[in-house]
């Protein structure tokens, strides 16, 4: 069984959507390519790329979490939203230049 996007990596809000959508790209990507000799070759790379991609995020979730469920949540807070801001940036650049690229390299043949 394979799973994308929250079901496979708990985000918060602001993160989750993206990650699912990069995921689906990503798995897309590589059920269609030539890349791997079966089905489970595929699903293996996609997961591998996954996990090692997702760390990060979720390191920062927890850290997330930790800010969160502290006495002093609403500084807290406030720091990690600022701080997050640049990179909440820089993640929406990376998932959409990601995409475009897979939709690039998608042989949409016989798509309907």
């Amino acid at each position: 069984m394979t799973v994308i996007g929250a079901a496979a990596h708990v985000m918060p809000p602001f993160l989750g959507a993206d990650m699912a959508m990069l995921d689906a790209v990503e798995l897309v990507d590589h059920l269609c390519s030539d890349r791997s000799d079966s089905l489970i070759d595929a699903l293996t790379a996609y997961e591998h790329g996954m996990r090692e991609r997702m760390v990060p995020f979720i390191e920062r979730s927890v850290g997330a979490q930790e800010v969160l469920f502290n006495v002093e949540a609403p500084k807290a807070l406030a720091a990690m939203i600022n701080t997050a801001r640049a990179d909440i940036g820089e993640i929406h650049q990376a998932t959409f230049e990601h995409s475009l690229a897979g939709v690039e390299r998608a042989d949409l043949t016989g798509v309907q």
